[in-house]
């Protein structure tokens, strides 16, 4: 049967069809299916898909999106971020543990052989665009006890790199909170850019344009001055699975509660997904009642955010007491950060191993 690879400019019928369809997370702990696909699909920009073609149907498919990273002393750093990856019977084998030797058919060893070989040695992929001072580089984002979907990046030469987690904020009791508000056109952003600049130019593949402050960011002030913010984007998913003696709490018996059915809803499960984080030194407490506001304003009561182990903000945002019981009870798991780049220079390596990774929200939900 003829397997074909093919680089194409938009998501077709099937594509969309896979994604839809696809259940995210890791086989045996939390599972959930994105309810904004076609969303994503229809305003998602620079991105390629790479279509996995039999007898002219499309049965999975890699996106990549283009972005380009200045950094201070390196090069600069062309890279295709792996949005979305869903390739039919290659996602379902990978569940045994790497010291198993996995029972893989030659025809799926073919499979992963041909994608491999093609993000290697594709110009279509790169393109006639990258500067020819520039670092190449693939990267995504894997749930580190995800084996099956580590063991498939791996064998199309990623390597971990960096980890990162996932925190939460809860208040079923959201008030309305004096002093937040969402940044509007004609505000002034001057100060907020000056502080995610401080925040996060010391953080590998970090870009202002990933934060946009025209629409959805929300800070706290206090006399005039930004005491935080936050970039918010409010999403939806379907939770397939939620494991252990708090995943059954929270699927099955808590949405049965009328109060609490509002707020936790397995087949609408609504948060608020948050990135470009700021807190003013001292201030850490006050970050709360920033959560709290949006929280209001959204009409939820969940919100979840995502940081490299090693970044100084997470650092901060552990310490706050007032967060909710939600990040204690789902006991959120490192996810690694997957890098495919043979050709880096040793610096520009270096680098992306020691430094700090900016995670952004829109990436990860």
């Amino acid at each position: 049967m003829s397997v074909e690879l093919k680089l194409e400019n938009s998501a077709n019928a099937d594509v969309r069809a896979i994604l839809n369809n696809t259940i995210l997370g890791t086989p045996g702990g939390i599972q959930y299916k994105q309810t904004n696909v076609n969303e994503k699909l229809d305003t998602i920009e620079n991105t390629k898909f790479l279509c996995l073609n039999i007898r002219n149907r499309t049965i999975g498919t890699v996106s990549l999106t283009r972005r380009l990273f200045e950094h201070e002393n390196l090069h600069p750093i062309s890279a295709d971020y792996i949005r979305f990856l869903s390739i039919k019977g290659l996602m379902r084998d990978e569940n045994q543990h790497k010291s198993k030797k996995p029972q893989v058919s030659k025809r799926k060893n073919s499979i992963r052989t041909k994608i491999a070989d093609y993000l290697n040695t594709s110009e279509d992929i790169k393109g006639a665009d990258i500067p020819s001072s520039s670092d190449y580089l693939m990267y995504a984002f894997v749930d580190s006890h995800n084996e099956r979907s580590a063991n498939l990046v791996e064998s199309f030469g990623f390597r971990s790199y960096r980890k990162f987690k996932t925190s939460a904020y809860n208040n079923f009791f959201a008030k309305k909170q004096e002093g937040v508000k969402r940044v509007e056109e004609g505000d002034s952003k001057k100060e907020i850019k000056r502080l995610l600049y401080k925040e996060y130019n010391g953080h590998s593949l970090y870009h202002p344009r990933l934060i946009n402050l025209k629409k959805d960011y929300w800070v706290l002030e206090e006399d005039g001055q930004v005491i935080a913010g936050v970039k918010v984007r409010s999403t939806i998913w379907k939770i397939v699975n939620l494991p252990g003696i708090y995943g059954t709490l929270l699927q099955k018996i808590l949405p049965r509660i009328n109060f609490l059915s509002k707020h936790i809803n397995p087949e609408a499960f609504r948060f608020l997904a948050l990135e470009g984080i700021i807190v003013k030194d001292g201030y850490e407490e006050k970050f709360s009642k920033l959560l709290e506001g949006i929280c209001y304003e959204y009409k939820t009561s969940i919100a979840m955010f995502w940081f490299d182990l090693e970044s100084p903000m997470l650092k901060r945002i552990d310490n706050i007491k007032k967060m909710g019981s939600l990040r204690k009870i789902l006991k959120f798991k490192p996810a690694n950060l997957y890098i495919k780049g043979e050709d880096l220079s040793k610096r520009t390596d270096k680098y992306l191993k020691e430094t700090p990774t900016y995670i952004s929200a829109y990436d990860v939900v």
